[in-house]
């Protein structure tokens, strides 16, 4: 999606969502729980690794976006960091694809690049601090 530009990239995750079926599973306006566990690799030293966890609720409207509202914390070492994100994506080539906001990080608005592919529902996201 081309956000590099202007944002300092923090670190990419990958993971697993989990009590999602693919977009069909999706009903229109209907909230789905889901929930997912990732590994998280920082960027130099700008962000830590760690194993990261959460949960929320996707909605998808009429106009074919899903609205995503999710709760997690990040695990690393003996420290835990607990956030909050919004999402906003839409399918794209059987994949669903969008914008995250995330907050939590001390201060940091971090934004995301998010990917989860509808037939295996793994994911991938790169995530940049916007300054």
């Amino acid at each position: 999606m081309g956000l590099e530009k202007g944002l300092e990239k923090l670190f990419e995750e990958d993971g697993e969502v989990e009590g999602f079926k693919g977009i069909a599973d999706l009903q229109e306006g209907v909230p789905k729980e889901v929930s997912f566990t990732s590994t998280v690799t920082g960027e130099d030293n700008k962000f830590p690794n760690g194993e990261d966890g959460g949960w929320g609720t996707m909605t998808r409207h009429a106009d074919g976006t899903v609205d995503v509202s999710y709760k997690g914390s990040l695990k690393k070492d003996k420290d835990q960091i607990v956030w909050r994100s919004h999402e906003m994506s839409k399918v794209e080539g059987g994949k669903l694809r969008g914008l995250e906001i995330v907050t939590g990080f001390s201060q940091r608005i971090i934004i995301m690049e998010t990917e989860i592919d509808l037939h295996s529902n793994k994911f991938h996201n790169t995530a940049y601090e916007w300054k």
